[in-house]
């Protein structure tokens, strides 16, 4: 149970710690080449937030099937749905922290 804890409470990081990579790196490209358009502004998150989030589940090995403690019959499917959760974790924390900070009065993020 504590390793399962452990595990979950992992990917919640990887998935902060991608979140700020991708507003740290790529806003400000988006913004250099002038994308303003809100759809695809958020094409391009989505997608990179989705390749971020394998290439994390594949250099730290971590593994949603493991948490539920369910047999892997192919590695790599394993960490690519877990990295498509936890790059989709960045999409969730990214409305979570704008809608927080829209309650604070402190909102800005490049999604709008």
């Amino acid at each position: 149970m504590q390793e399962t804890f452990r595990d979950i409470v992992f990917m919640l990081a990887l998935a902060f710690a991608g979140e700020a990579a991708i507003e740290f790196l790529v806003s400000p490209l988006l913004d250099i080449v002038k994308v303003q358009d809100r759809a695809a502004r958020t094409f391009t998150f989505n997608c990179l937030s989705a390749v971020l989030g394998v290439l994390l589940a594949l250099g730290y090995n971590v593994s949603i099937a493991a948490v539920f403690h369910a047999e892997v019959i192919n590695p790599d499917v394993d960490a690519a749905l877990t990295g498509l959760l936890i790059g989709r974790g960045f999409n969730w924390l990214h409305r979570f922290f704008k809608q927080f900070t829209v309650q604070l009065g402190q909102h800005r993020t490049p999604l709008g």
